[in-house]
């Protein structure tokens, strides 16, 4: 199964198919708590674990999607409030955009419940049982370093708050060092997975 997702292409977006194979999803999935309350994913970008857990296992019941990009949001806010028209609006775009018509229809019924909204990471609000997941965009240099100083703060915080914090990071040496209290596995040569 697939769903939609958004690749960079210079400035614009396409929606394409998953690329991770639910297999991938799993394996960062099952270091999820098996019960949590709320679902946060303050770096929604593509969306590919809310989705899949909304398609595949069917949770979380309350979802608080947020992204700093005004137009990843306002793209799932039109696939989730205005479906026909989001369709229509691709149809003008003539061969910019490959989508599948049925998963689109699947992600915008599972979007009816979800919280979506343009915000920072930082401002985000977790309680005792939720879950964060976050999944940083690759970046290089001091804004790299200052996105993971602050996720590191933040991600604290959260866990004091009692929230679960599960984090997909680039396989870098410097995130290494910065989460070393973290519990931290590799899941690929780019990717590693920290929680708490």
């Amino acid at each position: 199964m697939g769903w939609p997702l958004f690749r960079k292409t210079g400035v614009k977006r396409r929606v394409i198919k998953h690329r991770k194979s639910n297999e991938e999803l799993k394996t960062i999935s099952d270091k999820f708590p098996k019960k949590f309350n709320d679902y946060f994913d303050p770096f929604l970008g593509k969306g590919e674990m809310f989705f899949y857990l909304k398609i595949i296992e069917d949770s979380p019941a309350n979802s608080f999607l947020s992204d700093s990009s005004p137009e990843i949001i306002l793209t799932y806010k039109d696939l989730r409030d205005d479906f026909l028209g989001f369709i229509e609006d691709l149809g003008h775009a003539k061969g910019k955009y490959m989508y599948d018509a049925s998963l689109l229809l699947e992600c915008h019924e599972v979007l009816q419940d979800a919280c979506i909204s343009q915000k920072d990471f930082r401002t985000i609000c977790p309680e005792d049982s939720d879950l964060v997941f976050c999944k940083p965009p690759r970046l290089k240099g001091l804004r790299a370093k200052e996105i993971y100083i602050d996720l590191l703060k933040k991600a604290e915080d959260w866990t004091n708050l009692g929230a679960y914090v599960v984090i997909v990071a680039d396989n870098d040496k410097y995130i290494k060092k910065l989460f070393l209290d973290w519990t931290q596995e590799e899941i690929s040569k780019k990717e590693i997975l920290i929680s708490m």
